[in-house]
């Protein structure tokens, strides 16, 4: 990382990263899309008949929306043939590199929040760790495709984010949402591979799939513990009985 009247900025320019990633992004945030709509049927489906259960959706969506949207990107980039990226995954989480320089990796939107040493390199512009040698040494910076949501029932706007810390490094790169549409359709019409788990997960959460009824309304919890009544009889103290004027 280098630095330029004081503020950090990556070794690559936003140019720069537009040139190595433009070919790629479009199908890239397709299957971000198709990943964020799948897992909204589910979570819609399963996740909204208790109050309890429909805290877990905002955790357990975007861990499932970054599994099926980097599960897609491995079976969509083992069928390119020489194209100038590759998946890179250390811990079975699938991440691409680009012309074995710039480092990208794909999630729903989350607040910074580095909880490993590695994911501080990754924000702080440093290579890291399990990156090869050759590539550490022409780190061109590391970017993030971010699957930002939206309103309700609305596909999320993905961009193309350079962070240092919580800082954006340079303005984020939104992908055309209309070209995103057009081609996860296409995709569809040909049914895909890489599309298949998204969409298996979109059918298991439909009411015809699963059979179950109709989502109960949520049960209302009780306003504090006073409404409770206790269901048990508390055995007195020997004091009370001797208030009483009884005696054993």
């Amino acid at each position: 990382m280098s630095e330029d009247a004081g503020q950090p900025r990556p070794v690559a320019s936003r140019r720069q990263v537009w040139r190595m990633t433009r070919h790629h992004l479009v199908p890239l945030a397709a299957m971000g899309v198709a990943a964020a709509e799948s897992v909204a049927v589910l979570c819609e489906r399963v996740m909204v008949s208790d109050v309890e259960v429909a805290r877990l959706r905002p955790k357990v969506e975007g861990q499932l929306v970054t599994s099926v949207w980097t599960e897609s990107v491995r079976t969509w980039a083992g069928t390119l043939r020489n194209a100038p990226l590759r998946v890179h995954d250390p811990y079975a989480w699938v991440e691409l590199i680009f012309h074995e320089s710039l480092h990208l990796r794909m999630h729903r939107d989350r607040p910074w929040r580095p909880n490993t040493a590695r994911a501080e390199y990754f924000q702080m512009q440093l290579p890291c760790p399990d990156l090869e040698q050759a590539i550490a040494d022409r780190h061109a910076g590391n970017v993030e495709l971010i699957a930002h949501p939206t309103s309700a029932g609305a596909a999320p706007v993905i961009r193309l984010h350079a962070r240092s810390g919580s800082t954006e490094l340079f303005e984020p790169i939104t992908v055309d949402p209309l070209a995103v549409a057009i081609q996860l359709r296409t995709w569809r019409e040909r049914a895909v591979p890489w599309l298949y788990a998204g969409d298996r997960l979109r059918r298991a959460g439909s009411l015809a799939d699963l059979g179950f009824p109709a989502t109960p309304a949520p049960r209302p919890l009780p306003d504090s513990d006073q409404e409770q009544r206790p269901t048990f009889r508390p055995h007195p103290r020997p004091e009370q009985g001797e208030a009483d004027g009884t005696t054993e």
